[in-house]
């Protein structure tokens, strides 16, 4: 009993709780061995009793010897006690220096409450425990404590956070009482191609998408992740590039970097300066992707990424202009580490890689601090900037498609969506490494041995890698931080799927048992206060995604109007499966087909058509539906189906409403088979209809479906059940802060709130001019 009491107080101090709460609510306590089995791999020894008790020891005396918390967080319109340890009889003074450069000294410092001996150098030392209180109306941002301890001098990041607000997300002084009901489109980029397209949907394509959406009448554009995918280059000059496995949206190899397989190579403006054969060379590579744009085929990422990647090589060797010269510059200067990292490392596998080894590069540069690294980047700048460039490109040119947005109306333009966790060999994890043989819990900003348990991995093949709670602390969360300003750009809004899921995650041993996990907090308080500082400090609101399939507590929130106001109520179930298959079963039978299912499959398939069956049903008590048109599984005609789920939709008390573009055409093919592997184009399916026709931007304004689902969703915005509320979100603020460069800041977002569209599906109606919108 002891051993236990022990290893749950030791579990509860690494942040991991010892009692779980299930899905229904049911407490249970945590195996001894699933919180061994975490603890180890967060570098914690918890194997015997001797170990448990030497790491509580360990922690005790490294609180002692730090002097200082590893961060504080606090809000703006509260004070905060903090407490610190000082050698006895030593001076000492702490100090606020703020991020501006400003010293603001802490006069409220108590007495000693205890004195506690610990080796510090080998030598023992007495150290007292005060309580120090950081005053309130400290200014807003990121600014470091720095305790002096007579000759000492102990360091730790600083969060002042606005006032707290009812949701994490919300923007702080935000008026709740103009703000209405509107719905949008859901969209994964990659899927959504044009007769323009180089195989993959673009940043032109979204553009469009954005034109004709509001012309329905939709306010947002809920865009899947477009964080960049890990790379493979087997040849530098051909830029023969290929992903490293999967392909997943969700399993990006970095989020402080955007895909440069989504930019518009025609609407980059070096190509203005480029010679005649180049230009040629460039052009008819775009012209070979017209035939295969128009067919339904998956995806060719690696070829479509090799060819922007050439023509990209080329306008990148053109002599840029003074001003393009300074303002990319200016990006370059602004850029966060990590994503200069990110950019390293891109340069890192272009080099070194080969046919035979494609990751040679990790055996060069083993991690980012290597004397190899810092060689590498020395003898081949121009090479890592080609990598920052790119993101230099895809800023400017998500900052036009915000423009447009605001130009048709949209009220919040596009809202980004943030991926649950990194690929287990990306940038962000190779960045994330501290030292050499850094790959153990303890040295790395990502675990290994560690995999996601609250179905944020669903929507990928990989397991997810967390983050270090420890060593996220200490570094004041600016993982947190890069992460959110780069989904910023361009964006009116941002989404994570939950807010909690970045702050309180159920963590399992790689490989372990269903139910062999154990809920993690990573500093949720802390990460909530960088939530609302970046919310404020972007001007945008940061929101939650959830299905009505998967939360019933939450779904049922919306009907008596206490759901949080900040959440995108969407159909799309959390495997991704178009509404037309998921009604009917169908990504259990392509599953089973692709054997990616296991254990009692005639079980799974019962609960699940008893679990979908219940939404249905709901949507038949509220006149969505017909009796008749809730038998899941033997539905023959799905679409009336899907509109009746999207009057549902509309019957909810949710502030955004978000239709997936899949569910808008028809489309029942799979986007994703989790499990499936290789056996399934996994995240290269293009959007297509019922018959398995590809559906291009061009032909969305004359699609029967996308007319009827506006209708639908816009005739219950508009008359039917309202929340009482707020303001228009404001999405067009500048991204004050972002990795963009100050020059790139866009107002195109002035005093286009609020304006009437008809929704006539004329794209050329969207060209309109503000005034003649007004």
């Amino acid at each position: 009993m002891a051993h236990m009491t022990s290893l749950h107080d030791l579990a509860a101090r690494c942040g991991i709780s010892p009692v779980t709460r299930d899905d229904d609510g049911t407490e249970r306590p945590v195996p001894e061995a699933v919180l061994t089995g975490l603890l180890e791999a967060l570098g914690v020894a918890a194997t015997t009793d001797d170990d448990v008790a030497a790491s509580l020891q360990q922690l005790a005396d490294d609180e002692l010897r730090r002097g200082l918390p590893q961060c504080v967080t606090m809000r703006a319109d509260a004070s905060e006690e903090v407490a610190i340890h000082v050698r006895e009889g030593a001076p000492h003074r702490l100090v606020i220096e703020t991020e501006d450069g400003a010293a603001m000294p802490v006069e409220s410092i108590g007495e000693a409450t205890a004195t506690t001996s610990v080796m510090v150098d080998g030598s023992p030392q007495l150290r007292q425990c005060r309580t120090a209180v950081l005053p309130e109306r400290l200014p807003t941002g990121y600014h470091t404590l720095v305790l002096t301890d007579g000759d000492a001098e102990h360091r730790c990041p600083l969060i002042v956070a606005p006032a707290a607000t009812a949701d994490p997300g919300r923007r702080a002084g935000r008026d709740d009482t103009a703000h209405g009901r509107m719905w949008g489109v859901c969209a994964d980029l990659y899927a959504i191609r044009s007769h323009r397209s180089w195989g993959v949907g673009d940043f032109g394509d979204l553009s469009d998408l954005v034109i004709a959406a509001a012309d329905r009448g939709a306010d947002f554009i809920r865009l899947g992740p477009i964080h960049a995918l890990p790379i493979r280059e087997t040849s530098v000059k051909s830029s023969k590039a290929s992903p490293l496995g999967t392909p997943s949206p969700y399993v990006p190899s970095s989020r402080v970097a955007i895909d440069p397989i989504y930019l518009r190579i025609e609407d980059v403006p070096e190509i203005g300066h480029v010679p005649a054969a180049q230009r040629e060379a460039i052009q008819s590579l775009g012209r070979g992707w017209g035939l295969p744009n128009a067919g339904a085929e998956p995806i060719p990422r690696a070829k479509v990424l090799g060819d922007k990647l050439a023509a990209l090589r080329i306008l990148y060797s053109m002599p840029p202009t003074a001003t393009r010269r300074r303002l990319f510059s200016d990006f370059c200067r602004q850029a966060p580490e990590s994503l200069k990292r990110w950019a390293l490392m891109s340069a890192a596998a272009a080099h070194y890689a080969t046919s035979r080894n494609p990751d040679a590069w990790r055996e060069k540069m083993p991690h980012p601090r290597s004397r190899t690294a810092a060689e590498f980047f020395d003898e081949h700048r121009a090479g890592v900037e080609f990598w920052l460039w790119t993101q230099f490109l895809a800023v400017e040119q998500l900052r036009h498609v915000k423009a447009v947005a605001a130009q048709v109306g949209m009220r919040v333009g596009l809202i980004t969506d943030i991926a649950p966790g990194i690929s287990a060999e990306g940038g962000d994890w190779w960045a994330g490494l501290h030292s050499e043989g850094a790959q153990t819990g303890g040295q790395s900003l990502y675990l290994d041995g560690i995999e996601r348990r609250d179905g944020a991995a669903s929507s990928g093949d990989a397991a997810l890698r967390p983050w270090n709670p420890q060593l996220l602390a200490a570094d004041g969360y600016t993982a947190v931080r890069d992460m959110l300003r780069t989904a910023a750009a361009g964006a009116g809004a941002i989404s994570i799927e939950r807010f909690s899921s970045l702050g309180r995650q159920r963590w399992a041993v790689t490989d372990a048992d269903e139910d062999a996990w154990a809920e993690v907090d990573l500093g949720s308080a802390a990460i909530d206060a960088v939530l609302a500082l970046e919310s404020e400090r972007l001007g945008l609101d940061i929101l939650s995604t959830t299905s009505v399939w998967e939360d019933r507590e939450l779904r049922h929130s919306f009907a008596d109007g206490s759901a949080p106001a900040e959440t995108i109520a969407v159909l799309t179930p959390p495997t991704h499966a178009p509404l037309a298959s998921y009604i009917n079963l169908g990504d259990l039978d392509a599953a089973q087909q692709h054997k990616a299912l296991h254990g009692d499959i005639q079980q799974l398939t019962s609960e699940e058509r008893t679990r979908r069956q219940e939404v249905l049903k709901e949507a038949a008590e509220l006149g969505a539906l017909a009796p008749t048109e809730t038998m899941v599984g033997t539905i023959d005609e799905p679409w009336p189906v899907v509109v009746g789920l999207h009057t549902y939709l509309g019957q909810l008390n949710a502030a955004y409403l978000g239709a997936s573009l899949m569910d808008i055409v028809g489309q029942q093919a799979l986007p994703h088979i989790p499990g499936a592997g290789e056996s399934h184009p996994n995240w290269s399916v293009v959007l297509q209809d019922a018959d398995s026709q590809a559906v291009l931007i061009e032909e969305l304004d004359q699609h029967p479906g996308f007319a009827q689902i506006a209708n639908t969703l816009s005739e219950q915005v508009s008359g039917g059940h309202k929340l009482e509320a707020a303001e228009p979100v404001a999405g067009f603020a500048a991204d004050t802060g972002s990795t963009a460069a100050g020059e790139l800041q866009s107002d195109a977002g002035a005093d286009t709130a609020g304006r009437d569209r008809q929704a006539t599906g004329s794209t050329a109606a969207s060209t309109r001019s503000r005034e003649e919108d007004r």
